[in-house]
């Protein structure tokens, strides 16, 4: 036996997972690929890719050669200071095999009734896998990961077999068909006896299939650390943390991967959609140790993703508070070709970076506008990304920090935007969050009226299209956001009384006319009875990037984040282009990450700070926080010297002053 879990117990503060892969006659090859990797890198730990779902009749035959690959790899690496682990990139499967000879075991069944995998409750499945992974183990890997291919669905709803059918009648005392169950889990949701009781037997053939994983990695090595990734099966993420605590080594704190890739990329900012369901994946598992980010490349090479912008997913991943990420074939051989060595010297270039910024944000809480993270079932996070489009679409576009939040008594500037989020959210819960400060926008507005609460926001919304208009104004601040009469936001709002309107449609005679006619309020601010300060805009995100993607939108936004305050509007990115601040606060500072999602690089940084800075630190690509000038500008910014690079990051530490002092 070896102390396996020392290779964990002094992890950074972001641990980097290297995925390698199988590469069987090539051992030397993938040898000096991971020491290669780990001399310019600094990162230590490789994770050999084995698929040892069963293939083939005998099964062992394909396993017992990727054993011995493992085997060579092992001993080539010996003393090189590289940790060897293993990731079992198939268990149960991936994919439907295609090999001509297969075993007689059981097959999983779907919903729809059809076979797919080896299920794992068949005794002879479950022996196969023992016996690998016990072959395995004896080498004492590093460490063990379970791929995200252990979960109850090939993509459908499983399982329906034989062996599974009779578990669900002895648990429940039923005696159903295979036909029977399957029609009444289709027809089935939560709060449903039958479709309850079917969920539950799918979360414990999963977390038992780890379980069994385990124990058989304790009967060779109970010291060998092991980790398991989240499926992207939308209520399989609900119980992913007790995957994971089933594969830990005793003593072990659990390690589990997320569902958050962000592959074969379009546009760089994606990412601030994607940032979305991180956050709501942080927020509903809150008190896990150990969160991963998924920077998977799919298909793992420059052509899904630019280093630049896995360096961006990086720096994302340990702003929002994740503890290290899986990575995919960084440095190393794929059929022969070499896999971009981009990732390779972006990770040297940014060597300790990562790990830098993850320890900064260790202690510190986040800031911005608050998206509710429901706990509807199934957990929708990939819902979340999209209905909450106001944070992922807009604010992470326009430099307004955001953060999701399950507690919803949480003090915050929260944001209701569209009709699906008002109707995933109860009466009750609606009522917590308006106690506080939101905003709400005419989608939301829509729905609520709908719902009979429009004294929550003062505003009777209705979905009629407004009298003609040439722009909306705010007098306070003079601003004038424009809108074309095709893209005219198609509702009508009907203050109540108390609502304080700040913005108004208008119309000019022509287009530079000076005098202007007040055709109905289109922002207003009110105080309902439960103590909140509501904030309800015509603005939404729907709109076409005419009337959301440019300079005056951000002055709108600052407006109206002014107007609500706290700490939450504190902060907001001014350049004038496509980025996303993520704000942190900490004992005496702030931490500001910027995130360029523009093809121009920013001369520098300008941020609207409600309160003038004692001084700013730049982290620089080595991980070290360095001071740099910043100039104080009007309208409350500061102007920080100091480019951020093409699709590039900046992270700032920012020395607070109190309120009072040089603001």
């Amino acid at each position: 036996m070896v102390a396996s879990l020392s290779a964990l117990a002094d992890a950074p503060a972001f641990t980097f997972y290297n995925i390698m892969p199988y590469a069987p006659g090539h051992e030397e090859q993938s040898a000096k690929d991971m020491v290669e990797y780990r001399e310019r890198t600094g990162n230590d730990i490789c994770l050999y890719s084995l698929s040892i779902h069963a293939e083939g009749r005998p099964a062992m035959r394909k396993a017992g050669e990727m054993v011995e690959s493992y085997r060579k790899l092992n001993r080539l690496l010996k003393g090189s200071g590289v940790k060897l682990g293993i990731l079992l990139q198939s268990t149960l499967g991936h994919w439907l095999r295609q090999d001509t000879e297969q075993e007689q075991w059981t097959r999983t069944v779907d919903i729809e009734g059809n076979a797919k995998r080896f299920c794992p409750f068949d005794p002879d499945f479950r022996a196969y896998i023992a016996e690998v992974v016990r072959q395995l183990a004896a080498e004492h890997p590093a460490m063990v990961m379970g791929d995200d291919d252990i979960r109850a669905f090939s993509p459908k709803m499983e399982c329906f077999c034989q062996l599974h059918v009779a578990e669900f009648n002895r648990r429940t005392g039923k005696s159903l068909t295979a036909a029977e169950l399957r029609k009444a889990v289709s027809g089935g949701k939560k709060g449903d006896e039958t479709f309850d009781a079917f969920v539950k037997l799918q979360r414990d053939t999963i977390t038992g299939f780890a379980a069994h994983i385990r124990a058989t990695l304790d009967s060779v090595d109970p010291a060998i650390p092991g980790a398991a990734c989240m499926p992207g099966w939308p209520y399989e993420r609900a119980w992913s943390p007790r995957t994971a605590e089933a594969f830990a080594a005793k003593g072990q704190q659990p390690i589990l991967r997320i569902a958050n890739a962000y592959y074969c990329e379009s546009t760089p900012d994606g990412l601030a959609a994607g940032s979305v369901g991180t956050m709501a994946c942080l927020a509903y598992h809150r008190g896990f140790p150990n969160l991963l980010d998924e920077s998977d490349t799919c298909p793992h090479n420059i052509w899904s993703k630019s280093a630049s912008t896995l360096h961006q997913k990086l720096a994302m991943a340990a702003a929002c508070g994740l503890n290290g990420s899986k990575i995919w074939y960084v440095n190393g051989h794929k059929a022969g070709h070499p896999v971009s060595r981009h990732y390779t010297d972006m990770l040297a270039r940014y060597r300790g970076y990562h790990n830098a910024l993850a320890a900064a944000v260790r202690g510190t809480e986040m800031l911005g506008v608050v998206t509710p993270v429901y706990a509807r079932f199934p957990l929708g996070v990939s819902d979340i990304v999209t209905r909450s489009a106001l944070a992922g679409r807009v604010l992470g576009r326009l430099g307004v920090p955001f953060r999701c939040e399950m507690d919803l008594s949480k003090d915050g500037i929260w944001c209701i935007s569209g009709e699906d989020m008002v109707k995933n959210l109860g009466d009750d819960d609606l009522k917590r969050i308006f106690a506080h400060r939101v905003i709400v926008d005419s989608k939301a507005a829509i729905a609520l009226t709908k719902r009979g609460l429009s004294n929550l926001t003062g505003v009777k919304a209705t979905p009629v299209r407004a009298s003609a208009y040439t722009s909306e104004f705010v007098p306070e601040i003079g601003l004038s956001c424009g809108y074309s009469p095709r893209w005219s936001p198609p509702v009508t709002f009907e203050p109540e009384a108390g609502a304080e309107p700040f913005a108004y449609l208008i119309l000019r005679k022509y287009s530079s006319a000076k005098d202007y006619e007040r055709v109905m309020p289109s922002g207003l601010i009110f105080r309902n009875a439960l103590g909140g300060m509501v904030a309800t805009t015509i603005y939404n995100a729907s709109m076409h990037a005419w009337e959301q993607a440019y300079e005056a939108r951000q002055d709108y936004l600052a407006y109206v984040l002014g107007r609500l305050g706290g700490a939450d509007a504190e902060y907001q990115l001014m350049n004038a282009q496509p980025a996303q601040l993520v704000a942190r606060r900490g004992d005496g500072f702030d931490l500001l990450t910027v995130f360029n999602y523009s093809y121009d690089a920013m001369e520098n940084a300008t941020l609207r700070c409600a309160r003038t800075p004692r001084s700013v630190e730049r982290l620089d690509d080595h991980g070290t926080w360095r001071a740099v000038k910043f100039t104080p500008a009007p309208g409350g910014r500061i102007v920080v010297d100091g480019d951020v690079a093409i699709c590039g990051v900046a992270a700032y530490r920012i020395g607070r002053t109190q309120f009072g002092q040089n603001d």
